[in-house]
């Protein structure tokens, strides 16, 4: 859900700049509230700035939100080798899973898009939505399967999404 539906009394403004720039917005009294991913804040040291954490039940987070990736040069055997102990196989399908429905559906900064994956159980389990940042109109969907699947996964839920109409909420903006 987006905070412009769960919240139609809000005045809403987007807010540019790193983490830093943000804050001090924040702190000049610029806005009364700024919402930012947690992860990025706890990474930087400064999870004290956190005054509450949105609930992943009513706020899905934005696709890959607190997935790490390391990037190498695809012919150096050697590095990859020596980091491979890194991947985790959970987070990657989960991340895989959400980057889907983002690629799926074009995501950008220009439009909300949420994308949440978990895996419990031997399932993974992909909640997503996506709507106009100008009227708060939001559409959701959910799929599930098996991990090894995870690309396919967010791909059937942007086909169900496309059919019920999403880019009509997508190009509203």
């Amino acid at each position: 859900m987006t905070l412009r539906a769960r919240f139609a009394h809000l005045q809403i403004s987007s807010v540019r700049g790193n983490v830093g720039t943000r804050l001090a917005k924040l702190d000049r009294g610029d806005f009364d509230v700024l919402v930012m991913a947690v992860a990025g804040l706890q990474r930087l040291g400064l999870a004290a700035r956190i005054g509450q954490i949105l609930p992943v039940e009513t706020f899905l987070p934005a696709p890959g939100q607190g997935a790490l990736g390391i990037e190498t040069r695809a012919a150096d055997a050697q590095t990859r080798s020596r980091i491979a102990h890194l991947d985790h196989a959970v987070t990657r399908a989960a991340a895989s899973a959400e980057r889907a429905v983002s690629r799926g559906l074009g995501g950008s900064c220009e439009f909300p898009l949420a994308a949440f994956a978990q895996i419990e159980g031997g399932t993974l389990r992909l909640r997503a939505w996506a709507g106009s940042a100008t009227t708060g109109e939001l559409m959701a969907g959910e799929a599930s399967g098996p991990p090894r699947e995870a690309e396919q996964i967010g791909a059937r839920l942007v086909a169900d999404l496309k059919a019920r109409g999403v880019d009509r909420l997508l190009s509203a903006d």
